[in-house]
């Protein structure tokens, strides 16, 4: 009788409450909706199974990217889901020789981007969603639409790995249409 209650107030493996990381941007909320709804729809309940602790960067800010992800490490998250850029890349960087996984959502290029080492193989503890590189297409479509286009100028901003890569993809895209 001794025995059954105290394996009866144990908790077991399923009473675990996952505590996820999330670093956000205001730009990109819709894609922290959606992962909460997929892992809604695994049965995974907000409050009861797993628990969301969210914290806007200024990923041009290395220092607060810093703070913010070791935040997420005094709360003990299991894993940390990141958007694209440099937030993630630091959050990669910090979590290495961690017991904590990083999620990236979104990158189109994450092995020119250095997340991963291979699509195949990402390798260490990191993992995410790779976007459909739409680049050549829309490029493609903008001349079918506009057959006098010659140039096309694009912002970019400087302090995203991404931004300052994807001008040279434009130009290898243009070079295939004859431009």
């Amino acid at each position: 009788m001794l025995l059954f209650i105290i394996i009866a107030g144990c908790p077991r493996p399923q009473d675990k409450i996952f505590t996820i990381g999330i670093i956000k941007s205001s730009q990109k909320l819709r894609v922290i909706q959606g992962f909460k709804e997929g892992m809604t729809e695994r049965g995974y309940i907000e409050g009861r199974n797993i628990k969301y602790i969210f914290r806007e960067i200024d990923e041009k800010n290395e220092q607060d990217v810093n703070e913010g992800i070791k935040e997420f490490f005094a709360q003990d998250v299991d894993i940390l889901v990141g958007e694209t850029g440099s937030a993630c890349l630091r959050g990669h960087k910090l979590i290495k020789g961690t017991a904590t996984s990083l999620l990236f959502l979104g990158e189109a290029r994450p092995v020119e981007a250095g997340l991963v080492k291979s699509l195949t193989h990402p390798g260490g503890n990191i993992t995410g969603v790779r976007t459909p590189d739409t680049i050549p297409k829309a490029l493609e479509c903008m001349k079918l639409s506009i057959p006098s286009l010659n140039n096309i100028y694009v912002p970019y901003n400087p302090y995203d790995k991404i931004s300052v890569t994807e001008p040279e993809n434009m130009e290898q895209a243009a070079s295939h249409l004859g431009h």
